[in-house]
């Protein structure tokens, strides 16, 4: 009795070591395989592999716009989301290949077969097509998209966990080049991205010890020439390792949070600034990510308050991405800015999808239009049939008209004769630091742009 007695007890205690281990291995939320239960299969292949070409693929997934429905919805619809979106890539994955849910919003696929990378390939579109799909939570349409990146062994043989980890580059490589797509790893994607952590590093660090700077584009009334306002523009020209354009920070920066304080940066730096030249407005633009931080409006209003910079003088513009994306939170901020005095401008109008109903709940006081729609303008082109009809739509709406990229005269004249009310680009002046602005805005005499009617006709 005492052996039988002894011998259930530790049948019960290897049952429960027996749960417990699978509750480890076990993602609670979704009952998928989680990272731990991964990375232990891994570990087993690493003696299997062998010389053996193209057996095995990781399929590393990362949803796409994930934070925004949680920040938008809550957690329990981001929970709703993942389980739905749990069992139905376990249907496309079982009997084809092991699922886990490695992260709050990344997934990994493990293909151990005879020509992996083709059957990879094949499953991670089926599984991007699968995710694009949209969910009804509590009464809301949910949408989230994927990147997704893939490693196998097809060139030689590889170490398993080197398989996730290029997997998880390549991935890194599709986020950062516009999302939503698939990438097979490539040698360059590792140099890309130690890049890309080398720039995020010296970010703050720029930040810190003032690296960055400012610059300002003239925005001229269209009718009389003069500058009425400046663009604020963000440079870092003491970078050590020498000056690198906003184009190849500005991403990082958005991608790891740094343009929150960046953002803040320019725009206290330009009310600075700007401040004595009490006939000039300013215009600072506003990073998606920033402008869905909600904490955002007491920012600005902060530095308004530190710098004494007059709200109706300050513009913010707003790129049309975010606010499709959340038109509620877009809707709220515009209205917080515009109490507070501030205008608001969308920006690019004309390379996007806004439409009518858009530019009326918004409530923009102004649109630019993108320098794009400019190429081929002159008199009778379609280019100027289409601005024509922006400009009075804008008007029609209650709206003023900024046109940006203007080069040359010809531009500038069917602009203003369209009804345009400002214009800026190169021909009024690039982008330069505020003592040449100052110079520019209060010398008439070595500023030639300043009487645009004389200088077209002599053109």
């Amino acid at each position: 009795m005492s052996r039988r007695d002894l011998r259930n007890r530790q049948q019960e205690t290897e049952k429960l070591s027996e749960e417990n281990r699978q509750i480890a291995l076990t993602d609670a939320l979704s009952g998928l395989p989680n990272r731990r239960k991964l990375l232990a299969r891994l570990d087993r292949l690493e003696d299997a592999i062998g010389d053996q070409i193209d057996t095995r693929a990781v399929v590393f997934i990362d949803l796409d716009g994930f934070k925004q429905i949680n920040d938008a919805h809550g957690h329990h619809a981001g929970d709703t989301l993942i389980c739905s979106l749990s069992e139905r890539l376990r249907a496309l994955c079982e009997g084809r290949a092991t699922l886990a849910r490695v992260g709050g919003d990344e997934f990994a696929v493990l293909i151990e077969a005879s020509g992996a990378t083709a059957l990879a390939l094949a499953l991670a579109q089926t599984i991007n097509d699968e995710i694009c799909l949209p969910v009804l939570v509590d009464r809301h349409v949910l949408q989230v998209g994927a990147s997704i990146g893939i490693a196998s062994n097809a060139d030689g043989a590889l170490r398993a966990h080197e398989l996730l980890r290029r997997a998880d580059t390549a991935m890194y490589h599709v986020k950062t080049s516009g999302k939503g797509d698939i990438a097979v790893y490539d040698v360059a994607f590792d140099l890309g991205r130690m890049w890309r952590l080398t720039i995020e590093n010296e970010i703050g660090l720029g930040l810190s010890q003032g690296e960055f700077e400012v610059a300002y584009q003239p925005v001229v009334d269209a009718t009389s020439g003069a500058i009425v306002a400046a663009e604020a523009l963000v440079r870092w020209p003491r970078r050590p390792g020498g000056a690198l354009d906003p184009d190849q920070f500005i991403e990082i920066a958005e991608r790891t949070g740094q343009i929150h304080p960046l953002g803040l940066f320019v725009l206290e730096r330009a009310c600075r600034d700007i401040l004595p030249l009490i006939d000039v407005k300013l215009s600072v633009n506003v990073s998606p990510v920033q402008f869905s931080d909600p904490k955002l409006v007491r920012q600005v209003a902060h530095v308004l308050e530190q710098t004494r910079f007059p709200a109706a003088r300050l513009q913010l513009e707003i790129t049309e991405g975010y606010l499709l994306a959340h038109p509620e939170g877009a809707i709220r901020a515009i209205r917080s800015f515009k109490a507070m005095g501030m205008s608001v401008a969308l920006d690019d109008f004309g390379t996007g999808f806004t439409s009518i109903h858009y530019l009326q709940s918004y409530g923009f006081s102004h649109i630019k239009i993108d320098k794009s729609l400019l190429a081929g303008l002159h008199q009778g082109s379609k280019a100027s049939l289409l601005i024509t009809g922006a400009i009075y739509l804008a008007n029609g709406l209650d709206m003023r008209v900024i046109a940006e990229g203007v080069e040359t005269a010809e531009q500038a004249e069917l602009l203003r004769a369209a009804g345009c009310h400002k214009l800026q680009g190169f021909l009024f002046g690039r982008p330069m630091p505020i003592k040449a602005f100052v110079l520019a805005f209060r010398d008439p005499t070595g500023w030639p742009r300043r009487e645009p009617h004389r200088r077209l006709a002599a053109h």
